[in-house]
């Protein structure tokens, strides 16, 4: 028989105790023979619903089924299913009871812990009110139910904790006192009827039956007391009243018990469906108190390996870098808060002898008498595949960073390749542009009007040529967003005239009619002059190309006020480009035709450098063309409000010294030279150490220095010449050819007072050098 049979007289002593009795709670038939079921068993009927109401059903009915909690012989709580029955003698009279009990679900204990937790959850949900006294503290909680059967104030629910005995009838406290006393040192049932004080009246009083069951520690020392509080007013009810009462009780019992069943199967089910590793863990032992599944099934052992594991899973399968982190882990888990979740990471080796990441999470669950944390509350999740996918990330991104580093260092070589070329180009250029613009001011004499238009047309023809030469850099710039603008007023007539007079040559070279017009409502234009020429000469010089001889070339600039924007439009009458091709106008090293190539040579990069320059000028640009019939560029670019204005030349102070340190043979040193025929007196020298010593001999009163001197040059230069007393205020205006990130930021940390780029323009270094010596 798989249930406990057991027997009493009517004093509740045992008579009889089977063999299944035996089995579940652990005494053998002779030792409890005599004894007091209860008191044996420690009997506390579930939930909480007292001795008396167990008794008034058994003599009213004659038999009572319910849950009962009882403690074995080796202290483990059970979960009974209790079924009781009176036993009549011949004469019919009440002799003893025969009670048949059945463990909930075999093997399933509830352990204190988890007790304490549905008492916790009864403390809320319960219609009684409840209550738990720690006896060792002198500590007192209780329910809000209570709360409410008292009629007290929220307001005051702590002082209700303070004074709760004060609310005990003066005429009941002794006999309460004697019941209470009687069942922590004899273990007698709590059983107690008061008055206890209610509302805010002090002479309103009504009635309540306490009871109670304490815990004892292994010397019999009480430590906790859990208990009910009913009203029981309604035995001052009639007999109808009483059993619609009673009716409600039972009801508002089986409702709990349905909920607390309802509870534990949520949480059976919860620790049979999750993933996870649930664990309970006992730090003084390090020992696992509770789990939802062994971890060494969690991490794919057999019955045979976890029988041989058991008890020496962290040690023996933990990964040897981890030993002490985890050892100081579970330390530090003995000094932490109880609000507080701690995070750790560790590995383990799994069945297949590969190296399991769990990531857990812990907070305290249990503390000890004194405070100190005992056990802990954790979730293991195996974290393998995201630790993996981590490292194949980490892996990809050095991969990845180490490519970018190539790309860089490739990068950085064609800066270092493009700026040297534009060096090498630039500088014969700059003694070109900067002679012509000599010539033209008046410096080397006076020219007649074809002499004038000559230079200028030298003029522009350099400065044409150096365009192209940056058209390169430029689309490199702009591609790596490192292309900045000079913005100023430019005169749009001027623009206009000074590029039909760089392309004329070529269109009635080609036969060409190149016209231009101007709308007379145009306001002033404030953007970069420079870009503006090479979008203008770019969109012109790719017209003239692809017209035939005896076409037409037209550029024509109008302004629309509505939009607040220039339009500037260049027509031809060329072999115009299929609607299909037009997309790939404007990518760089790119031409529509393999056959156009061979016919009208070129780079690719005119129309690409347009579209950038466009686009960085706030600007948009549109192609109408069809094959045979010609095509129109249209630009559209706003009138900015933004201006540097461009000041007058200033007139010198003659006799004031210039160090001019230059290496190229085209900037000669004569009584004539430009900035001489300013009034400077000027020293020319060609490398750096000639530099240093003509500026310490006799320290100059302003420095123009080119960065691409021989022997000393750039920073270095410009430090040794700082390093001087006599030098440290002297202006120094840095000159370079090169155009490479960062140089005007070391130039002008070094000391340099300026930094320009070659060429510059004879006026520009002019005015320079006159603010700089405050003319």
């Amino acid at each position: 028989m798989p249930d406990a049979l057991i027997t009493t007289d009517a004093q509740g002593c045992i008579t009889s105790w089977n063999p299944a009795a035996e089995r579940i709670y652990g005494w053998p038939a002779r030792d409890v023979l005599g004894a007091e079921l209860e008191v044996l068993l420690e009997t506390d009927f579930f939930p909480l619903q007292g001795h008396e109401h167990v008794r008034s059903q058994l003599r009213s009915q004659g038999w009572w089924r319910g849950y009962v909690l009882q403690v074995a012989h080796n202290g483990t709580l059970l979960r009974i299913h209790s079924t009781a029955s009176l036993l009549h003698d011949a004469s019919g009279v009440a002799c003893g009871t025969m009670v048949l009990n059945r463990i909930v679900a075999d093997g399933a204990h509830l352990s204190a812990q988890t007790i304490e937790a549905l008492v916790e959850g009864l403390m809320i949900t319960s219609g009684d009110g409840l209550w738990k006294w720690d006896v060792t503290n002198n500590w007192l909680r209780f329910s809000s139910q209570m709360q409410e059967l008292l009629a007290y104030p929220s307001e005051k629910r702590l002082e209700l904790n303070q004074s709760m005995m004060q609310l005990i009838h003066p005429d009941d406290f002794d006999r309460l006192a004697q019941s209470l006393n009687q069942h922590l040192e004899q273990h007698q049932p709590l059983h107690c009827e008061v008055r206890m004080h209610v509302g805010s009246n002090q002479d309103c009083y009504r009635w309540f039956l306490i009871r109670g069951q304490a815990r004892w520690d292994a010397q019999g020392y009480p430590t906790t007391m859990i208990g009910t509080l009913t009203a029981i007013d309604y035995l001052q009810l009639n007999h109808a009243e009483l059993e619609d009462y009673n009716r409600n009780l039972e009801a508002r019992a089986a409702e709990n018990s349905s909920k607390l069943q309802y509870s534990l199967q949520l949480v059976a089910s919860i620790n049979a469906a999750t993933p996870d590793f649930l664990y309970t863990y006992n730090l003084a032992e390090r020992r696992f108190v509770y789990t939802n599944r062994s971890l060494l099934s969690f991490l794919g052992y057999d019955g045979g390996q976890t029988e041989v594991l058991t008890g020496q899973v962290l040690t023996a399968l933990t990964h040897h870098d981890d030993v002490i982190k985890l050892q100081e882990h579970l330390d530090s888990m003995s000094a932490i808060a109880d609000d507080l979740i701690v995070e750790f990471e560790y590995r383990l080796r799994n069945a297949q002898n590969q190296w399991c990441w769990l990531y857990c999470r812990e907070l305290v669950f249990q503390r000890s008498a004194d405070g100190q944390v005992m056990v802990i509350l954790g979730v293991a999740s195996d974290i393998t595949v995201r630790k993996q996918t981590e490292a194949d990330l980490r892996h990809a991104y050095n991969d990845l960073s180490a490519a970018n580093a190539q790309l860089a260092r490739a990068n950085r070589l064609k800066d270092e390749f493009l700026a040297n070329m534009s060096h090498e180009l630039r500088t014969p250029l700059n003694a070109i542009i900067g002679r012509t613009e000599s010539l033209r001011e008046g410096l080397y004499g006076t020219l007649d009007p074809s002499q004038h238009t000559a230079l200028a047309t030298i003029e522009e023809s350099g400065r044409h040529l150096l365009e192209l030469i940056t058209d390169i850099l430029d689309l490199s710039k702009i591609e790596a967003d490192r292309l900045y603008f000079e913005i100023q007023q430019v005169s749009i007539p001027d623009l206009c005239d000074a590029c039909q007079r760089l392309v004329s040559l070529t269109a009635e070279q080609r036969n060409l009619t190149l016209s231009v017009s101007l709308d007379p409502q145009l306001p002033a234009v404030y953007s970069d002059g420079r870009r503006l020429r090479q979008i203008l000469l770019n969109l012109l010089a790719n017209a003239i190309k692809f017209t035939p001889a005896g076409g037409e070339v037209t550029l024509a600039v109008t302004w629309q006020p509505t939009e607040e924007q220039i339009h500037f439009q260049v027509e031809d009458s060329g072999i115009g480009i299929a609607a299909d091709k037009i997309d790939q106008l404007f990518q760089p090293f790119v031409q529509i035709d393999s056959g156009l190539q061979r016919q009208f040579p070129g780079t690719g990069l005119g129309l690409a450098l347009v579209a950038r320059l466009v686009e960085r000028l706030g600007g948009s640009i549109r192609v109408r063309s069809a094959p045979g019939e010609g095509s129109c560029f249209n630009v559209a670019l706003p009138a900015t409000n933004s201006a540097a204005q461009h000041s007058a030349t200033p007139a010198p102070r003659n006799g004031l010294r210039i160090l001019l340190a230059d290496n190229h043979a085209a900037y000669p040193a004569n009584p004539d030279h430009e900035l001489s025929a300013l009034g400077y007196q000027v020293r020319l020298v060609h490398d750096g150490e000639e530099c240093l010593r003509a500026a310490l001999a006799n320290p100059p009163d302003l420095i123009v220095l080119d960065l691409q001197l021989r022997r000393l040059a750039g920073v270095a230069l410009i430090q040794r010449l700082r390093a001087s007393p006599e030098l440290a205020a002297v202006p120094l205006i840095a000159l370079t050819a090169l155009d490479r990130p960062h140089d005007e930021a070391l130039c002008r940390a070094a000391g340099a007072s300026a930094y320009l780029h070659k060429p510059v323009a004879p006026h520009i270094l002019h005015q320079l050098i006159a603010r700089m010596l405050h003319l």
